[in-house]
């Protein structure tokens, strides 16, 4: 869920949007059945009620598209309806083909947005339909799209509220229910778990490459999407520990270059880390090339030019934009370019010796993992799963991207925690959050880090994948140098990101003392 590059289909193809799936924001809202129920008419507000979800839900069910297109042209904004209506109408039809009937489970709304959970009777699938007001003309709709769609299996998983005495025991049932959702096809991809300098679990379930039968295991190198905001965000710190850069400067002080003057000026380095400077996801930004730029600068600078989504400092909204800019200021400030920086100060410090940033079409990655995901025209996920080919030469940037291995992961979580990579004023700013985030069950986001309470402790770290990827991963380790999780997966969300939490949630808990 966390994703972090998250993605979804459009109109056929992949759109990676801004912010991390949602799909755990809703709170439950009236009766979980697909009864009929009306909404309002075309002339007042949509209410982003229960009552929309409900009749999506029956919508679906029903193969008739006169009431598709009855549906759509009550329901969607001008803009949508010109643009939008056919791609929408056929996603409904991909729906009803692929799952019908359907059971509303859950239901519930943030911002201007309306999720509807959807569980097919017929296929062991689960789909988040989101239902998002057009801006422009607030009292339609201006989308309709599938947030993510999963394995049943997974929210048949119920984790004690309490955990045994031992470890041996507690990892004995993590291995067990990763196994049960390894097989209910809720998860591929490899799961390590340290306590201390111990390891406790590393094991791969699943397969690296359908096609060849090359299982995951404790080696394989998955692509790590948003994980890389870690490095970039560490990068930064060591710059600032260094008195080469401050937190408050902004963008127009250490980055004169960037086009953009009157944005650089608003915008802060503190900002860009913690997401709160109203820059935009990168996928879904018109890219315009700035002639006499290269590098790191080039890329910030191509989508420097869109409005600002808020007034920098007064939201929280996930950016890979603003990432990509630190990776500009990071070459600036230290002469470096942006990946050699990385390999050198990064890498080779916290010995991840099966990292790969360097990625391109003709570039090997040993043991890589292929990423599955279901084909364009299946938004439920229940057909066959194709391959995410067109994901293996993408190479790492600020935003994140590259590929790595459960060990590097935590070995990287260990070097930050030991102070090996920047202090420990620094890194406990790092690990501070700062801004509250709806859907994430209390967490809060620092810079570059999730932070999440459990019990009496703290859990940290970041997560990276989207849904029509094929990859989903998370990283959790308490603060306290206790428990390490570390889980890549090679499919879609929410495989690797929930799974992270509910591990370390799990090991945070507090232990049953009947059990020896």
């Amino acid at each position: 869920m966390r994703f972090n590059l998250d993605a979804r289909r459009t109109g056929g193809a992949l759109a990676l949007v801004a912010c991390p799936a949602l799909a755990a924001a809703q709170t439950t809202s009236g009766p979980t059945s697909a009864a009929v129920a009306a909404v309002a008419p075309a002339s007042a507000p949509v209410a982003l009620s229960a009552a929309l979800s409900r009749e999506l839900a029956s919508l679906v069910n029903d193969s008739s598209a006169a009431r598709r297109g009855a549906f759509l042209s009550r329901m969607l904004s001008s803009r949508a309806l010109s643009h939008d209506s056919t791609r929408i109408d056929a996603l409904l039809t991909q729906l009803h083909d692929a799952g019908a009937p359907y059971v509303l489970v859950d239901s519930g709304a943030v911002g201007r947005h309306r999720f509807a959970k959807l569980q097919s009777r017929r296929a062991p699938r689960v789909v988040t339909v989101d239902l998002a007001t057009d801006r422009a003309e607030p009292t339609r709709l201006g989308d309709i799209d599938v947030l993510e769609s999963h394995a049943a299996v997974l929210d048949s998983i119920a984790w004690p509220a309490t955990r045994p005495v031992k470890d041996a025991d507690a990892i004995a049932n993590i291995d067990r229910t990763v196994q049960r959702l390894a097989r209910g096809g809720g998860f591929s991809g490899t799961v390590y778990v340290t306590r201390g300098d111990s390891v406790l679990l590393a094991r791969g379930y699943g397969f690296a490459n359908l096609e060849d039968s090359i299982p995951n295991g404790v080696h394989t190198r998955f692509a790590l999407a948003s994980m890389g905001k870690m490095f970039t965000a560490t990068a930064v710190l060591q710059l600032v520990e260094q008195g080469k850069l401050r937190l408050t400067d902004t963008l127009e002080r250490v980055l004169p270059a960037y086009p953009n003057h009157e944005r650089a000026s608003r915008i802060t380095i503190a900002e860009l880390l913690q997401h709160t400077a109203g820059l935009g996801d990168m996928w879904s930004t018109p890219r315009k090339p700035v002639a006499g730029l290269t590098g790191a600068l080039a890329d910030a600078a191509a989508v420097a030019y869109p409005p600002l989504a808020f007034e920098p400092g007064t939201r929280w909204s996930y950016s890979n934009e603003g990432f990509i800019v630190l990776a500009a200021v990071i070459e600036r400030v230290s002469g470096e370019p942006y990946l050699q920086y990385i390999q050198r100060h990064v890498f080779a410090v916290a010995r991840m010796t099966e990292t790969s940033v360097k990625t391109g079409a003709d570039y090997v990655i040993p043991h890589r993992a292929v990423g599955y995901r279901p084909a364009a025209d299946d938004p439920l996920g229940a057909g066959a799963l194709r391959g995410n080919w067109t994901f293996l030469g993408q190479s790492a940037g600020g935003a994140g991207g590259g590929y790595s291995t459960v060990g590097d992961i935590a070995r990287f979580g260990r070097a930050l925690r030991e102070g090996k990579l920047i202090g420990a004023a620094l890194r406990d700013s790092m690990w501070t959050g700062r801004w509250d985030l709806p859907g994430y069950e209390g967490q809060r986001y620092g810079f570059a880090s999730f932070v999440m309470p459990v019990g009496s402790r703290i859990a940290v770290g970041h997560g990276g994948g989207g849904t029509g990827s094929g990859m989903d991963n998370g990283f959790k380790q308490f603060t306290d140098g206790s428990y390490q999780v570390v889980v890549l997966a090679n499919w879609e969300p929410p495989a690797g990101g929930r799974l992270a939490d509910a591990i370390i949630r799990y090991l945070g808990a507090e232990p049953d003392r009947g059990r020896r």
